[in-house]
């Protein structure tokens, strides 16, 4: 297998992704062979296509980013009893006059809380990390007398499918779960976080400042976790016995 698609990829032909090498590899095949598999080999042998980028990109190499991808394992089971038992994360950003300002946040199932929250003026790695830190933090705080398997959900943003992600989810047995491309229902619960996010507070208050946009963001993290009325689980946060 891993023949034929070298052999495919020269020429022109070497900015070929999975799905134009699986066309040109089943032309003259009676038997196809699934995109998956060739997909699976390419990235073994680190034969992916490459993106263009503009140079100020803080990207990595294409085959560091996108070369885990997981099922998804959540399956849309967004009502949790137990805490720490499922997060969800993504990143959304919000443009003000200074520039754009990039939210990473990570949200317990149980109760929708927010567990941990970081903001930058880039989308990158590293952003999710402190992110995903920030939580593992708090998570060792409660110190129960069972350690849980925590399950994280994310979308396949180039910053969830990395080594390094993936290493710090190994390092502190997190179990990881995706998305599948282009459904955002299946991380409903953290596109719901973010649109109260920004029709609630940033698009109402419209902050022109990168400080005021970070400040604001702050005061709502503190009223969504203690203050907003969640009406599916019955009243505020606070009067939860279990924070």
């Amino acid at each position: 297998m891993y023949e034929e698609i070298k052999e495919i990829k020269k020429g022109f032909k070497e900015s070929y992704g999975y799905r134009k090498v699986e066309y040109d590899i089943n032309v003259d095949r009676e038997e196809k062979i699934n995109h998956k598999r060739i997909y699976r080999v390419m990235v073994k042998y680190s034969i992916l296509s490459k993106i263009r980028r503009k140079k100020s990109s803080n990207y990595r190499d294409f085959e560091e980013k996108f070369i885990n991808i997981y099922e998804n394992k959540l399956n849309r089971e967004f009502l949790q009893e137990e805490k720490n038992k499922v997060w969800l994360t993504d990143i959304t950003e919000y443009k003000c006059k200074e520039g754009k300002i990039y939210m990473s946040a990570l949200i317990d199932c149980h109760r929708s809380k927010l567990v941990s929250y970081k903001y930058s003026t880039n989308s990158n790695v590293n952003l999710v990390l402190e992110t995903v830190r920030g939580a593992l933090k708090q998570k060792r705080k409660e110190k129960k007398e069972e350690e849980k398997r925590t399950l994280l959900h994310s979308d396949r943003g180039f910053q969830y499918t990395g080594m390094a992600y993936r290493k710090t989810a190994q390092e502190n047995e997190i179990e990881l779960s995706m998305s599948e491309t282009g459904i955002p229902q299946d991380n409903a619960p953290m596109e719901s976080f973010f649109s109260s996010l920004k029709l609630e507070c940033l698009y109402a208050r419209k902050p022109k400042t990168l400080q005021e946009t970070k400040d604001l963001i702050d005061e709502y993290a503190n009223f969504y976790n203690n203050e907003r009325v969640i009406l599916k689980y019955g009243g505020r946060p606070v009067e939860d016995e279990s924070y």
